[in-house]
């Protein structure tokens, strides 16, 4: 195929083509490979037992809350651009509630109030406004994603504000939803 015909990171597949569009398949499979193998075995999983032997359910569960509250600014601003103002202001309650009355967010009064919990994440975004998925990919430490996923999950961190890899992580996973309580 000639370079000009080669498809773009956002090219959609045809009825001729595989339905799996996996360009990058010996990459994804090395990596997936790493994070399976060494990463999660050696330092996630091990990590993860500290953890819950280190603390009780309801501290990780606090912990967690916490970390859930500081991602707000991620899922706000998704919400506003998604045009789901309700969920947008629901959130806004709840942060404003769970900083205050939660403690810093350590305890979360706005689900007993009521206030639901709404997931907006920037590859939603994205996909609003016409972005196609792309190509599958992963990423040491991430779970897989697409290629628009991952530009979503990247623009999360300077939204969420914080300069600290670990930090930015754990704001960029929470904003969708998964937080350190999910691994039990």
């Amino acid at each position: 195929m000639p370079a000009s015909d080669s498809p773009s990171p956002f090219h959609t597949a045809d009825s001729s083509e595989k339905m799996d569009y996996d360009p990058w398949e010996s990459f994804n499979a090395k990596t997936f490979s790493l994070n399976f193998n060494y990463i999660d075995h050696y330092g996630l999983k091990p990590a993860a037992k500290v953890w819950s032997e280190a603390f009780p359910q309801k501290v990780r569960h606090s912990l967690a809350n916490a970390f859930y509250n500081l991602a707000m600014p991620v899922r706000f601003v998704n919400q506003v651009l998604q045009t789901r103002f309700p969920a947008a202001g629901e959130e806004l309650a709840r942060f404003v509630l769970n900083t205050t009355v939660g403690v810093v967010g350590l305890f979360d009064p706005a689900s007993h109030l009521g206030l639901k919990k709404n997931q907006a994440d920037s590859g939603e975004t994205l996909a609003l406004y016409g972005v196609k998925p792309g190509p599958y990919l992963v990423l040491p430490l991430l779970q897989p994603l697409t290629v628009r996923d991952a530009f979503g999950y990247a623009a999360c961190v300077p939204v969420a504000g914080h300069d600290g890899r670990v930090i930015a992580g754990a704001i960029c996973a929470t904003s969708r939803g998964r937080t350190l309580s999910d691994s039990e």
